[in-house]
């Protein structure tokens, strides 16, 4: 059976198929993660030759299976340059879409917080509290964000203002009843920004637990399995620590 279709789209990889073609992994408005083949992509005149990440395009496509033939594509905006640091977030991003996603599931939340991620690392060039807000988006918009309104031993409800909660097995919260020894403390200011619109930064004294326990979650999803995007990250902030430039 052949399909066809169009869409809005961010290309997340691209990687040689033969000697003039590129196989492209992308994210679409409505029907989630694709694979396409980009036939003659690689060849020097090739219309095809502009397909990189971070930018925008809408495309078409044409074929069987799981990986039908790009056959156009327009760039929606013009295209931007990436400074080092950008391009490393942006690395980062489209690194755990691709290991935490499945091709042709369609996820319209994941496109608007990655659309959303995208204009940050433009007007937040030298901040990173944009990624917590892409992490937690992405955990729900695929089902996988803990519950932080209860307690998962007991079911109470979490109430601003009370004893602090903490991180239990799996990163699921926990009342102070259900505590376990030595488990990483909740402030009561990061779970308010995890439940509420994270339309502006987080407070500066949870920024730190609210990475640790965005990467606690992540790191259960992964298995075990590293992601190279943040080895190239810390590489990145040791070198700018070590050259005496401030670190944000």
């Amino acid at each position: 059976m052949t399909t066809e279709g169009e869409d809005r789209a961010f290309i997340l990889h691209r990687y040689p198929f033969s000697d003039s073609s590129l196989v492209l992994e992308v994210l679409t408005a409505s029907q989630g993660r694709l694979g396409l083949l980009a036939r003659g992509a690689r060849r020097p005149r090739s219309a095809l030759g502009g397909l990189e990440a971070g930018r925008p395009f809408l495309l078409r496509w044409r074929g069987h299976g799981e990986l039908p033939t790009l056959v156009g594509a327009d760039e929606a905006s013009p295209a931007r340059l990436f400074d080092p640091w950008q391009g490393l977030c942006l690395f980062y991003v489209n690194e755990l879409v691709l290991r935490l996603t499945a091709r042709n599931d369609p996820a319209p939340e994941l496109f608007a917080a990655y659309t959303e991620v995208l204009e940050a690392l433009w007007s937040e060039r030298r901040a990173t509290w944009y990624l917590r807000r892409f992490e937690q988006r992405l955990l729900q918009a695929l089902g996988w964000a803990a519950d932080l309104s209860h307690c998962a031993v007991c079911g109470s409800a979490w109430q601003p203002g009370t004893d602090a909660w903490s991180q239990g097995p799996g990163t699921a919260p926990r009342c102070p009843q259900h505590a376990e020894p030595g488990a990483p403390v909740l402030p009561d200011a990061l779970i308010q920004w995890l439940r509420g619109h994270m339309a502006e930064a987080p407070p500066a004294a949870v920024r730190e637990p609210l990475r640790r326990y965005l990467r606690a979650q992540i790191d259960s999803l992964l298995d075990g399995r590293p992601l190279e995007s943040r080895r190239l990250l810390a590489a990145y902030l040791q070198r700018q620590r070590d050259s005496g430039r401030p670190v944000w």
